[in-house]
């Protein structure tokens, strides 16, 4: 089982909506990422985002599953959205076990704390949004090294 005990962080500051498609965030089949932040903090905004960049599609219409707890995109991409969940066996009756350990699918999901830690992600990402609108993220990542072989870009 993969923990986070050695783990890595790479803190971006200040990160305009814009910059988003900048962050050195790349999909991978078998990626597990959660995401972090207070209601509006911008979480489905840089999934959007990452969904955009994946696919080289700036119109992708993506929305945040609140009601139907995932989307799924392509064929191996699924954006869960937790937050209405009350029970983590809610999961299970919905086929989630079997989408999250199919190492061909890639699984962004927000609002992952009723997870516990059945489940442990390949990166976490931490979202807090300034008044200006602007947001810092942190990745958090299993290792530098894992980091320096999967990041894709920086920020300039």
């Amino acid at each position: 089982m993969q923990t986070l005990e050695n783990f890595f962080i790479d803190i971006h500051r200040n990160i305009s909506e814009e910059n988003l498609g900048k962050l050195p965030l790349s999909l991978q089949k078998g990626d597990i990422l959660f995401f972090y932040g207070d209601l509006g903090a911008g979480k489905s905004t840089l999934i959007r985002t990452l969904l955009r960049n994946y696919f080289s599609d700036s119109d992708l219409i993506v929305r945040s599953p609140t009601y139907t707890y995932y989307q799924k995109y392509g064929k191996n991409i699924y954006h869960f959205d937790l937050y209405r969940v009350e029970n983590p066996e809610d999961l299970f009756l919905i086929g989630a076990n079997d989408i999250l350990e199919n190492k061909e699918n890639i699984c962004l999901i927000e609002w992952p704390e009723i997870l516990w830690e059945s489940i442990i992600p390949s990166k976490k990402i931490s979202i807090t949004q300034w008044d200006n609108g602007n947001r810092n993220i942190e990745i958090i990542y299993p290792s530098k090294d894992w980091f320096l072989d999967h990041s894709k870009a920086s920020i300039e």
